[in-house]
């Protein structure tokens, strides 16, 4: 099976990159926040191969794939994947999809 090509979007990437700087800041070093990253590449790595590895939402078009306390929400095509959110599950859920 073809990997897909990864597409995030600036949501995804704005909640991605502020839980890493929120790590790197509470620990005062980057040692989990470079851990995160590499578990996330392998997981939208195993995503772009396996698709319908996430839990398929209501919608009935984007998946959730839950990673320790973290969701990736995306939705795929036949050539890609777009990841919509990366979500800290800690959070207020009515937050999560906005309106």
């Amino acid at each position: 099976m073809a990997e897909k090509e990864i597409i995030w979007s600036s949501r995804a990437q704005k909640e991605f990159y502020g839980v890493l700087e929120y790590y790197i800041d509470r620990n005062e070093n980057p040692d989990y926040s470079l851990e995160l990253m590499d578990k996330i590449e392998m997981v939208t790595e195993l995503i772009s191969v396996y698709p319908n590895l996430g839990i398929l939402n209501d919608d009935n078009l984007t998946r959730t794939f839950i990673i320790e306390n973290y969701s990736i929400i995306y939705e795929h095509s036949a050539n890609r994947i777009m990841i919509y959110s990366f979500w800290d599950d800690r959070q207020n859920p009515l937050d999560k999809f906005p309106n």
